[in-house]
């Protein structure tokens, strides 16, 4: 990590300018996203992506100026819970700076980006949760039933949807439609895809939302993470974590059909989909309200598709109260360190959905890890009677507010960092002159 600039008043270099669509001043920088140096060749790009490291166990110095400089602060009576911008805060700050652009920074600060991140927190957090209590029940070698095939049946669903939540979000990204249009290969006026540029914009962003997951579920499990993200973003074949781990060798054909669903297309090497987006066209029921959770304001929404949506878009505040895990948000920040590593406190009992169905021999097993950080989901089961109400919907939520003085925080960190850059560019230069 680089040494910052004394001064870090996160509006420095811009004006403020009143967002009708808001109703509020919001801050605009002038900072030109093209200004910073970009890779020219795919085989230079590769290379540069494989020395993305992160800085997890920064020094004494770093923590202490991590915790005065970029550290989200508490507002007058705001609770001091851990927030998705806090996860955020540790990645930006403990990943290579030369990685962090100006549309990253810009991109992970998207209410779309906030509902993307949370509905993949969530999803990773029940695959975890569900590959446990598989390998426990495998353990116990028994013979298929009715109740076994129902009970597995359940389970795939439930990740098929949770799929789905995922899903419909990066549809948007990728499609560059709405906030994701300036990010797009093709740009809002681009007529030559910038396939260069786009391939290791997508390669480090891949990267950090790896990373935000993994320390968003308290940090465990990272290399099932890093397989599974990498599954559903660039199918089986491109899985270059999956070659590297061969974690899916492990698991019979049973469990790979559970945990992956049935939504698998596998064309030609031209034809492949990413699996995500697989889900979008899977045919099987699916009700046609999750589409627009977190965006469209459904009526009479049924329990299972309500908590779906307060996941998506409620304070991490509110979390706890009704009963809502999502990782370690929403938890108090008292129970971590400034880079959100657990501190020695004595854990709860783990009672979750999952462990209860399971028999008396796999709870027993269980207690070799009787404890967790932080509660197993228990999703609400599926309603198949629905109540659409009288006409369609046609009011929407507000965005959910971004942090922008964390933003600013961070685009002032590489703004620094180029200028730096820029400086002891023309001093090169200079000295070269002055030879010749």
């Amino acid at each position: 990590m680089e040494d910052d600039d004394i001064s870090i008043s996160p509006y420095e270099d811009g004006s403020w300018e009143w967002d009708d669509v808001n109703n509020r001043l919001e801050f605009k920088t002038n900072i030109n996203e093209e200004t910073q140096p970009i890779a020219t060749d795919l085989v230079q790009a590769a290379n540069i992506m494989k020395s993305l490291e992160f800085a997890d166990s920064p020094d004494l110095y770093d923590l202490l100026r991590f915790e005065k400089r970029y550290q989200r602060q508490i507002k007058d009576k705001g609770s001091d819970v851990v927030t998705l911008q806090d996860v955020k805060d540790v990645v930006l700050f403990s990943a290579s700076a030369q990685f962090i652009s100006i549309p990253i920074v810009k991109i992970l600060h998207l209410p779309a980006t906030e509902r993307f991140l949370r509905a993949l927190i969530f999803y990773c957090q029940y695959y975890l949760q569900v590959e446990e209590t598989l390998g426990f029940r495998s353990l116990e070698k028994r013979l298929p039933s009715s109740n076994t095939i129902a009970y597995e049946k359940e389970l795939s669903e439930d990740l098929q949807d949770l799929r789905f939540l995922v899903a419909k979000e990066y549809s948007t990204m990728i499609l560059g439609t709405d906030q994701f249009a300036k990010y797009h290969h093709m740009g809002v006026k681009k007529k030559i895809s910038a396939s260069v540029r786009d391939a290791i914009f997508y390669e480090t962003l891949v990267r950090l939302i790896i990373q935000i997951v993994w320390i968003a579920l308290g940090r465990r499990s990272g290399k099932d993470i890093e397989v599974e993200i990498s599954r559903l973003f660039k199918s089986d074949r491109f899985n270059f974590a999956e070659h590297k781990y061969n974690f899916r060798a492990a698991k019979n054909v049973n469990e790979q059909l559970l945990m992956s669903g049935r939504c698998v297309r596998r064309d030609r090497l031209l034809k492949t989909e990413s699996p995500l987006i697989n889900e979008i066209f899977c045919q099987r029921p699916i009700a046609y309200r999750m589409s627009g959770l977190g965006v469209v304001k459904y009526p009479n929404l049924t329990p299972r598709l309500k908590y779906f949506k307060r996941v998506l878009i409620l304070p991490e505040e509110e979390f706890h109260v009704l009963g809502i895990t999502v990782g370690i948000l929403g938890l108090s920040r008292k129970l971590f360190d400034p880079m959100l590593k657990e501190t020695k406190q004595k854990r709860q009992p783990r009672i979750g959905s999952l462990s209860r169905k399971m028999s008396r021999a796999s709870i027993s097993t269980t207690s070799v890890n009787p404890t967790t950080l932080f509660p197993d989901i228990c999703l609400p089961k599926k309603s198949f009677v629905q109540d659409f109400g009288d006409e369609l919907p046609g009011e929407i939520y507000s965005p959910k507010p971004i942090d922008t003085v964390q933003k600013m925080k961070w685009l002032g960190r590489v703004r620094r960092r180029l200028q730096r850059k820029r400086q002891l560019e023309e001093n090169l230069m200079r000295k070269r002159s002055i030879l010749h």
